[in-house]
């Protein structure tokens, strides 16, 4: 910025001089008084104006290699911005992989969760129901318990009376035939007895049933309950899973970031150190055009000033020379006239 500052002067400076060197002419008093003053002065200006068009070449030189050096490092850029935008294209194929990854496994933690749910539903009325089972089976096997005390008091009490009444009818039956029969009605077992029997034995089937169904809905309650602690296992794992690509995420989501903002910074910084020295370049090249004019201008003075004071000095040689010879004439005349003088006075003398 300083030697920007500094050629931005020097060209305003000689901008100033040239215009006032060219368009300022000396009077004509003023070269013949001292013509050579007024050479030594240009040639000052046109060695001013000559070093300062060297310093801009050397400059614009060095500006012109720094261009050239940015516009390398800018294809550099060129290639290594490719480079960082297929960096980039991966982490973002890899951001978006893994933002698939992390949806599939909140897809399955929620399949996984409604599983749960859904389990513990029917592990829930399941045991309920096998409670309801359970109670209804100590009813039933109460109830059981009371029909077969029943059944066997009447079986007791019916063969008591039959020991009784066998020798009675024996002894007052008629004939062995009547006998027989009396004796078998009383052995038989009575109507009701044969209904509570049936009951009794449908009782022990159903609770044979309802117990093997108690021993199945227990088997299907810890099953279920397995598969309930496998599914809460395969939840942590899943959340678990899910905690680790999220953090994957988060990583692949700052170095996307990351990459996106070197590139820009990179990017940037070249464009404007470059446009920087284009620009600079520019103004050092219009300088180095505006001193190249001032010194051919100035050189143009300087060979008019010599042609003027070559003029001046041929003039003043004829100047002299008319004047010798004016005075050489003088002379001869004078001496013409002396010597008319001297004549007259010897011819007078005589």
């Amino acid at each position: 910025m300083k030697r920007r500052s500094h050629l931005a002067v020097t060209f305003v400076a000689l901008l100033t001089v040239g215009w006032s060197v060219v368009t300022t002419q000396p009077s004509g008093s003023a070269l013949a008084a001292d013509p050579a003053a007024q050479l030594a002065e240009t040639r000052a200006q046109l060695a001013d104006a000559q070093s300062a068009q060297q310093s801009l070449a050397a400059t614009l030189e060095r500006q012109r290699s720094d261009l050239s050096q940015l516009q390398r490092q800018s294809a550099d850029l060129d290639t290594q911005l490719d480079l960082a935008r297929a960096e980039l294209e991966a982490v973002t194929a890899e951001y978006e992989r893994v933002a698939a990854l992390l949806e599939q496994v909140h897809v399955q933690v929620s399949d996984i969760e409604a599983r749960i749910a859904e389990l513990h539903g029917q592990i829930q009325t399941l045991d309920t129901e096998l409670i309801e089972l359970a109670a209804d089976i100590q009813r039933r096997t109460t109830d059981l318990e009371e029909r077969e005390v029943l059944l066997e008091d009447h079986l007791r009490s019916a063969y008591e009376r039959s020991q009784t009444s066998v020798l009675e009818l024996l002894l007052s039956a008629d004939s062995l035939d009547q006998a027989t029969t009396q004796v078998g009605y009383l052995m038989s077992v009575s109507d009701q007895d044969t209904i509570l029997a049936e009951d009794i034995r449908a009782l022990r089937e159903v609770l044979e049933t309802r117990r093997a169904t108690l021993e199945d809905g227990r088997a299907a309650l810890a099953d279920a309950r397995a598969v309930a602690r496998d599914e809460e296992a395969s939840l942590t794992a899943r959340r678990d899973d899910l905690t680790v690509l999220e953090g994957q995420l988060g990583e692949l989501r700052a170095a996307a970031d990351r990459k996106r903002a070197e590139q820009e910074a990179s990017l940037n910084a070249t464009l404007e150190a470059k446009g920087n020295v284009e620009e600079q370049v520019a103004s050092n090249e219009e300088a180095a055009a505006a001193a190249e004019r001032l010194a051919e201008q100035l050189t143009s003075k300087a060979s008019d000033q010599e042609a003027a004071i070559e003029e001046a000095k041929r003039r003043a040689a004829e100047e002299a020379a008319r004047r010798a010879a004016a005075e050489q004439a003088a002379r001869e005349a004078a001496e013409a006239a002396r010597q008319a003088e001297q004549a007259a006075a010897r011819d007078a003398a005589e």
